[in-house]
């Protein structure tokens, strides 16, 4: 039997042997025939409470359709569940993927008592879960074994996968039947980035809420979902009985069943709290035959209403983790790229979370819609040294060709400050080996109180993010306009970052102000640095102030000392090395 336009799944309904028991019973009163198990709820506990419920309603096997979910946890033929999540990647070697997938199924199916399941899912899948050929290969022979009519997948029940989806659909979509995705009135993103291309693949959809995880932020995640809720029940409320729907759970499922890709709802919904669960479960029943073409016209501002776009972190492959593969999350790579490319998906249009924490790209100003991001940037390093052979070492210099500024240091007449930069901060290091171990430096001793490192950062601001960090520094430093500079560290007090967002941005603003005159009337430029974590003595930034008069610069620093931020939230400025350019390459 194929599934029905409402499921029941047995997550979160299994606090109790009875309650777990209680729910199936009722649910198969009210007309409900598909249910979803999985051989990691309860340990293993809802394979048999539903076996034991299906045998004691009497209902033919064949007037029910069971999809199961194996994948997420380990079973064998002793019933022996682990808790554990033990998936592929990390777990096992590839020659025991098919091994592991014949006993989670036909674990799962004896504690079911039953020979064979209508859908089987491989449930919230890991990297290789959604690529690998022998995964596949092993869930195809479950089907010709006759342990399974149909197969599909079920990633989550977090929000994302669907990146990864899309390529489990172009890889092996001639043997995915079904596929169970995160879709809702207010949970509509990234589900719905993958309904044309299901339907295309002719692969039917399960739809379902995702599951809010445990923790700390579980009240607040689950108050957002119920506001969210509420806004969609008052814009909905005069227009249900237009579309013969009655309750507010009767249109959630319609409007599910819209897409022509959907077809099933998991249930329950969200409902009235204060309705019996048999009479909830029969109106949704009552709902299989609903025509739901009008609501996918007419519907459109209860999807905006409840949209989420762009309000959750993702799993699965983005480009907004980039940490080492993990079993829930991945960072993006060719063949994921090649996927949204390929399905019309703009990634940081289409796919991006704003504020996801794990997101440590700089960002600009968005261009026809879409978010500048960028993941690269320079490491600049300022080092001065005393006692140093100039001539020699700006010979040196020039001959190599270095990408580099040298300064004549102003305060010291055998002093040489030389700035160097590179996107990959271990080439830096060795570049600054290199240069400092030339004879010009031999006799040098350097001044580690004027040693500054840092990294360049965006505003948000940037209407060409990548020019701004990875370009326009060099340009800056490099410019034979502006031979002198003033460089120099400083740090905040901690209570500035305590301050509300409104009250330090007004303080940066006033800030700014004065940097844009001087910058607006060509006077001087800066380039400013990051350096959190990379100084000796805890700086936060570096700045290096850039002109062709000196005085220019003293002036500068001297109208910044009016503002608010220096006047009463800076902990530290300096020391201030000011030199002379003797050497230039932008590289």
């Amino acid at each position: 039997m194929k599934p029905s336009q409402i499921a029941l799944g047995l997550w979160n309904h299994l606090e109790g042997e009875d309650s777990g028991a209680e729910l199936i019973r009722v649910a198969l009163e009210s007309g409900v025939r598909t249910f979803i198990t999985s051989d990691s709820l309860g340990g293993g506990k809802a394979d048999r409470i539903l076996g034991e419920a299906i045998r004691d309603s009497g209902i033919a096997r064949q007037d029910l359709c069971i999809i199961g979910c194996i994948g997420y946890v380990a079973g064998n033929a002793g019933h022996g569940y682990s808790t554990a999540k033990a998936r592929f990647t990390g777990t096992r070697e590839e020659s025991e993927y098919a091994a592991y997938i014949d006993s989670a199924v036909k674990s799962s199916l004896e504690a079911l008592g039953l020979e064979s399941f209508d859908v089987l899912l491989l449930q919230d899948p890991d990297q290789t879960g959604f690529r690998s050929i022998v995964v596949w290969d092993a869930l195809a022979k479950v089907k010709s074994d006759g342990l399974a009519a149909s197969l599909g997948i079920a990633p989550g029940p977090a929000n994302g996968y669907t990146l990864d989806l899309l390529h489990a659909f172009d890889q092996f979509g001639d043997r995915i039947d079904y596929a169970m995705v995160v879709y809702s009135p207010i949970e509509s993103w990234p589900g719905e980035l993958c309904l044309q291309a299901a339907t295309e693949a002719g692969i039917d959809l399960i739809v379902r809420e995702s599951v809010v995880p445990g923790g700390p932020n579980a009240p607040a995640e689950k108050e957002k979902r119920q506001a969210k809720r509420d806004a969609v029940r008052e814009i909905s409320e005069s227009r249900i009985t237009s579309h013969g729907v009655a309750t507010l759970e009767e249109l959630w499922v319609a409007w599910s069943l819209a897409p022509p890709a959907v077809k099933s709802v998991v249930a329950p919904l969200p409902g009235p709290d204060n309705a019996p669960l048999k009479d909830r479960l029969e109106s949704l029943v009552s709902l299989e035959n609903l025509d739901t073409t009008e609501l996918a016209k007419d519907f459109d501002q209860v999807r905006e209403t409840g949209s989420n776009r762009g309000m959750v972190a993702l799993k699965g492959g983005t480009q907004q983790f980039q940490g080492k593969i993990q079993t829930e999350q991945w960072p993006l790579d060719d063949e994921l790229e090649k996927t949204a490319e390929k399905h019309g998906i703009v990634l940081d249009r289409d796919y991006l979370c704003k504020g996801d924490p794990r997101d440590h790209r700089d960002f600009g100003m968005p261009k026809r819609g879409v978010p500048q991001a960028i993941d690269r940037r320079l490491f600049i390093q300022l080092q001065v040294f005393t006692d140093v052979d100039r001539d020699a070492a700006v010979a040196e210099l020039e001959s190599a060709k270095t990408p580099a500024v040298g300064y004549a240091d102003l305060n010291d007449p055998r002093g040489m400050g030389v700035l160097l930069w590179d996107e990959d901060p271990i080439a830096l290091s060795q570049r600054a080996s290199e240069t400092y171990g030339s004879p010009g430096f031999s006799q040098a001793t350097l001044k580690p109180e004027f040693t500054m490192l840092g990294r360049t950062y965006a505003f948000g601001r940037e209407d060409d993010v990548e020019y701004w960090l990875t370009k326009r520094p060099i340009e800056s430093a490099t410019f034979a306009g502006r031979p002198w500079a003033v460089w120099y560290p400083l740090r905040r007090k901690p209570e500035f970052y305590r301050l509300p967002r409104t009250e330090q941005a007004e303080m940066l603003r006033e800030h700014g102000i004065i940097g844009h005159h001087y910058g607006s009337a060509a006077y001087a430029t800066d380039i400013r640095l990051e350096c959190f974590g990379m100084d000796s003595n805890d700086n936060e930034f570096v700045l290096g102030l850039l002109s062709d008069r000196l005085y220019w610069l003293s002036r500068l620093v001297k109208d910044m000392r009016s503002t608010k931020q220096t006047g009463e939230f800076m902990d530290s400025l300096g020391p201030f090395f000011v030199g002379h350019t003797i050497y230039q390459h932008a590289g």
